[in-house]
């Protein structure tokens, strides 16, 4: 493709930079507020295919954070990022109209690893995901943990927690609820430790629904 249009009129592409992935925000009436197209500098770049997906939040004040992952170079709108050859994890945070605000790594390594991402009310953010053997995540999380981590505004980690499981588990989705409790999706094969009763897979996969209160 050469362009797309998000009801506001054609956006163009770079077909020659590499991969892209598209972003917009529409109002409450369907409006389309802004709409931004974020190609790389890297013919060898990942994103989506081979990495993890786009995950989205809104802020209360209606900005927006990306939480996603890729190789090679990248630019939001505040310059490039990256280089060849790293799987890189990052979370960006736009402001109400599309511009970036500042762009926080997160974790690196070879491997694609999904974050979900939540927003609360007074501007701070989780992330939930999985800790794995050669991948480098802020805060540590052990091997074989899911992990909830708690970021303020600025995108700078306030605290985390921790979730040991055995066999294997994801995270696929995450949402903070009005009272301010967490609530965690995902699957899991062999046992995962919520703090209280040990889960136990009956399947081959079991999915979970885990309500985190802080």
């Amino acid at each position: 493709m050469q362009t797309i249009d998000f009801g506001g009129g054609p956006v163009p592409l770079d077909t020659h930079q590499g991969p892209a992935f598209a972003i917009a925000k529409y109002a409450p009436n369907g409006d389309l507020v802004f709409a931004k197209v974020v190609t790389t500098e890297s013919e060898n770049a990942m994103i989506g295919h081979g990495a993890p997906p786009v995950n989205v939040a809104v802020t209360g004040a209606g900005e927006l954070l990306l939480s996603t992952g890729y190789e090679g170079v990248l630019d939001l709108g505040g310059g490039p990022k990256g280089s060849p050859g790293t799987m890189r994890h990052f979370v960006t945070k736009l402001g109400a109209t599309g511009e970036e605000l500042w762009t926080r790594d997160i974790a690196e390594g070879r491997i694609g690893v999904p974050f979900s991402i939540a927003a609360r009310r007074g501007g701070d953010f989780f992330l939930a995901g999985r800790g794995l053997p050669g991948v480098k995540i802020v805060g540590d999380p052990p091997p074989d943990t899911l992990f909830v981590a708690k970021y303020d505004a600025g995108g700078d980690l306030i605290e985390m927690q921790t979730f040991p499981f055995t066999g294997h588990s994801w995270v696929d989705g995450l949402d903070a609820s009005v009272d301010g409790a967490l609530v965690l999706a995902g699957d899991f094969q062999g046992t995962l430790d919520f703090g209280q009763d040990l889960l136990v897979s009956k399947g081959t996969w079991d999915t979970f629904v885990a309500r985190i209160c802080r």
